[in-house]
């Protein structure tokens, strides 16, 4: 199972030396805290994942996870600007130096023909280090296309935020952060959609820690 691969090269990759003390916590939406179960099956991963939000509805998107208002309404739930706040702002009231962030349309109902179900969006951060997008992507894309065989719906791009230029003022965390967003189109039922969601969210955290 790709969930029980990703997990394993997860681990593995956070024992090395350089990671003793790395924080790493999670936001969901569709996934519905389906990454942290996967997380927390592991013993002792306590030493690096410190926890996550459940945020399924948009108000709790924006009481909890800070996401404004007019990114909702001008983007929706189910976007790159969404995600990407999602995951920064996890980061930084967390202090954690990598996080990831999950919204998609699982299915049946839901989709649109802008958003067809199977639609997720993906944000990764880290603080701890530059990611360096080509490296990280070369990998990442091969192994989403030779593993899951997806159609890759919005190119990776990678951004460098502050919390001067997100306005995160929810802690005196100082850290920048590097964000990468990408976005897939899933096939399958709604169990099937969030399954893969999973192994891509754990599968971003390698091939990140990974480089």
């Amino acid at each position: 199972m790709l969930v029980d691969q990703c997990l394993q090269e997860l681990h593995s990759i956070l024992k090395r030396p350089q990671y003793k003390g790395l924080g790493c916590v999670t936001a969901e939406s569709c996934t519905g805290g389906g990454i942290g179960e996967a997380l927390t099956s592991i013993s002792g991963i306590s030493q690096w994942y410190w926890g996550g939000w459940i945020t399924y509805s948009n108000q709790m998107k924006q009481d909890f996870l800070h996401v404004p208002k007019l990114t909702l309404k001008n983007h929706g739930a189910v976007s790159p600007e969404t995600v990407s706040a999602m995951a920064l702002h996890a980061a930084q009231q967390a202090d954690a130096n990598i996080s990831v962030a999950v919204s998609g349309i699982a299915g049946p109902d839901g989709g649109s023909i802008e958003k067809p179900v199977g639609t997720v969006y993906f944000a990764w951060t880290c603080s701890v280090f530059n990611i360096d997008l080509k490296l990280v992507m070369i990998s990442f894309l091969k192994w989403i296309q030779d593993e899951m065989k997806l159609a890759i719906i919005a190119q990776p791009t990678l951004q460098k935020l502050s919390n001067a230029s997100m306005k995160l003022t929810t802690s005196n965390n100082a850290q920048d952060y590097s964000v990468l967003i990408l976005g897939i189109q899933f096939s399958g039922d709604r169990q099937q959609v969030r399954s893969q969601t999973i192994a891509v969210a754990l599968r971003g955290w390698v091939e990140i820690l990974n480089t």
